[in-house]
């Protein structure tokens, strides 16, 4: 082959092939997801729960960072010091894991006994607890006449309730086995999210200087930047509205437990169940707008079975009133305005989130679209700032600093 003919690389025709191939590609995902859906749904159903463990370790490893991060500045860089970098963080992460590996297997063995405990009693008492429904259930059509009465008497009469656990009885051989095996692959998803969670720590600075490495090296310098930058503030996000949370549920389970035993003091019942119900709250607490509620049900029902209808009662008025605090005076203090959503958009990322993913979702959903909205609300910015147009933000008032950022951002490079 002669020298005239010899093939030369071009990055404009390698850009160009490359953005050919993407855009066939993207059109291929497209046309089967439309004509093909129920493969798809099916096929990215299975992939969701392959890579379930995974997910859930980057959540887990969320979660526990602050509790390392707090060891390896304080505990191992202040109070007790460790010189070496590695033993420091070494250290901050076993004793981090060790302690939240205790905290749930004591939470563990608190609440089984507890629930079995309270099955018990309920079985017991069931025509105890079925007169304090119906006194219940009378004082409510006093008030409004909604005919609850008749509704409690036809479902909780001995003969319904004896059909209902011969039902029951029938499926329970069945019953019984899917549920271990449910319960058995939970344990293994767990203990692999907790494996991904401990690498992803232990290894957290090294990844993010390679996904750096990769992005620069594929993408030009102001591109570049433009992605860490979203990445980060997507970290950002995340870390905030989890610590936070985090926080304001340890706050909210406590004052659950201290209200519960100090209205144990008049009704029955309530000391009993002060530390399950507590954790209950604490831990539902974690879903905003709707966790309080999530964890408000079966509390009042074992405070139903436990104190009888005056203590669910009580119960519930006091989580009402706990609820508008934490909304209004424990939740602003800790969070901050960590998301900078509004009340209508939590609720819907909330929706969107538990529908698509269940618990987890409703979890991940908030932190999700206020990255999204932030990303959005920074995009408005600099096309408002390059229009020389100044109108206030609808939350907060971006700081100079952060505007000049997000100009320097928004250069492209014939603009240096």
């Amino acid at each position: 082959m002669s020298k005239h003919n010899k093939f030369k690389s071009s990055s404009k025709y390698f850009t160009i092939s490359a953005y050919a191939l993407g855009t066939l590609l993207i059109v291929g995902i497209a046309f089967k997801l439309i004509f093909f859906w129920k493969d798809s749904s099916s096929f990215f159903g299975n992939l969701v729960s392959a890579l379930e463990p995974f997910f859930l370790g980057i959540l887990i490893a969320f979660l526990i960072n602050p509790l390392v991060n707090w060891m390896r500045r304080v505990l191992f860089g202040k109070l007790i010091p460790v010189k070496k970098p590695g033993l420091n963080n070494a250290l901050s992460i076993t004793l981090s894991y060790i302690l939240v590996l205790a905290a749930i297997i004591a939470a563990i063995f608190f609440i089984v006994p507890s629930l079995v405990h309270t099955a018990y009693d309920l079985v017991k008492q069931i025509d105890g607890a079925r007169d304090s429904v119906l006194k219940l259930a009378t004082w409510v059509d006093k008030k409004i006449d909604v005919g609850l009465v008749g509704t409690v008497n036809k479902y909780l009469n001995a003969s319904y309730l004896k059909g209902l656990v011969g039902d029951y009885a029938k499926d329970i051989t069945s019953t019984v086995i899917s549920t271990g095996s449910a319960v058995i692959g939970a344990v293994i998803n767990i203990v692999i999210a907790f494996i991904v969670s401990i690498y992803l720590i232990i290894d957290k600075k090294v990844q993010t200087r390679s996904i750096k490495r990769v992005i620069y090296a594929f993408f030009e310098e102001h591109n570049a930047k433009r992605i860490c930058y979203v990445g980060k503030r997507a970290v950002s996000i995340f870390s905030n509205f989890f610590d936070g949370k985090m926080l304001d549920s340890l706050v909210m389970g406590i004052i659950t437990y201290v209200s519960m035993l100090i209205m144990g003091i008049f009704l029955k019942g309530f000391w009993a169940n002060a530390l399950l119900i507590a954790i209950v709250i604490g831990v539902t607490n974690m879903i905003p707008y709707f966790g309080p509620f999530i964890g408000a049900v079966p509390s009042i029902l074992i405070l139903l079975v436990a104190s009888g209808w005056q203590g669910a009662v009580v119960f519930a008025i006091f989580i009402i009133v706990i609820m508008q605090v934490d909304g209004n005076v424990i939740g602003p203090k800790i969070l901050g305005g960590s998301t900078g959503l509004r009340p209508l958009w939590i609720i819907f990322a909330i929706t969107i989130g538990g529908w698509a993913f269940g618990v987890v979702g409703m979890l991940i959903g908030v932190p999700i679209v206020a990255t999204i909205t932030g990303l959005l609300n920074d995009a408005v910015e600099i096309k408002l700032d390059r229009k020389g147009i100044k109108m206030p933000s609808l939350d907060r008032p971006t700081s100079d600093e952060k505007l000049a950022e997000l100009k320097e951002l928004a250069k492209k490079p014939d603009e240096d």
